[in-house]
């Protein structure tokens, strides 16, 4: 899993798909965003290997965990997770580090 893109409220995550069997198909992801500071989680259903969080608090970190779900529930839980913190807004709108 790793970050593709990053601002003051939003961030893009993308991980690659597990090797499924014929048998265990993948149908869907499940990711669980946690803010670190409020420790309040959200879970994002999405068939997609990618996902962009909208709508955060600026500079603050968060972690993000991917789940596979198959036709016959959870399968596993990605052995990556990540912690990304967002970026700080200036006042006049530019964004800084």
């Amino acid at each position: 899993m790793r970050v593709l893109s990053l601002t003051a409220t939003t961030f893009t995550v993308t991980w690659l798909a597990p090797v499924a069997s014929t048998v265990n198909r993948i149908s869907n992801y499940v990711l669980t965003l946690v803010d670190e500071f409020s420790r309040t989680s959200i879970n994002i259903t999405t068939t997609s290997t990618s996902h962009t969080f909208a709508g955060l608090q600026e500079y603050r970190n968060y972690s993000c965990l991917v789940y596979t779900v198959s036709q016959y529930g959870p399968v596993s839980v990605s052995t990556a997770s990540l912690t990304a913190t967002t970026l700080e807004e200036s006042e006049n709108g530019t964004i800084t580090e």
